[in-house]
C-alpha cells in the first residue's frame, strides 16, 4: 500500500525534474569572455544537471523494470494450476478438478480438460495450491 502512493509520485517528481533539465539545455551559448569563478560555477551547475539527468533515467529504468516484473508475476500467479475440491455439504461427497487460478470466477470454474463447472447452493468449494 505504501508503495502504490509513492512510486506514483517518484516517477512523477522524476518526469517533472527530466522536463525541466530539458528546458535548461534550449539556454543561449555561453559568452567566450566569462571570469574562471564563473566557469567554475558554470560547470558545477552541469554537474549537478547531469547526476540529476542520471537519477532519474535511473528511477525510469528501474519502474520499467519494477512494472515488467510485477506484469510478469501477476499472469505467472494467474496461470497457476490448483486443485479444485468441490464438496457436497449434505453427503459430504467431494470431487476434486484442476483449473487454473485465473479461470475460477465466483462460484464457477472451468477446468482444464474445458468443463465449466457451476456450484449449487448446496456446494462448497475449497482451493488448495499444487507444490
Amino acid at each position: 500500500m505504501f508503495w502504490k502512493f509513492w512510486f506514483p509520485a517518484l516517477m512523477f517528481v522524476g518526469v517533472y525534474l527530466m522536463g525541466k533539465l530539458h528546458a535548461r539545455r534550449n539556454l543561449p551559448p555561453e559568452p567566450f569572455n566569462i571570469t574562471p569563478q564563473h566557469a567554475a560555477v558554470r560547470r558545477f551547475q552541469r554537474v549537478g544537471r547531469d547526476s540529476l539527468r542520471t537519477t532519474s533515467l535511473t528511477l525510469l529504468v528501474i519502474a520499467v523494470i519494477w512494472i515488467g516484473w510485477f506484469i510478469h508475476h501477476d499472469w505467472h500467479e494467474a496461470r497457476q494450476v490448483v486443485d479444485v475440491r468441490v464438496i457436497h455439504v449434505q453427503t459430504m461427497h467431494t470431487t476434486v478438478y484442476q483449473a487454473q487460478r485465473n479461470k475460477i470466477q465466483g462460484r464457477s470454474f472451468d477446468t482444464l480438460d474445458g468443463r465449466r463447472i457451476t456450484l449449487a447452493d448446496v456446494e462448497r468449494m475449497e482451493i488448495t495450491e499444487k507444490p
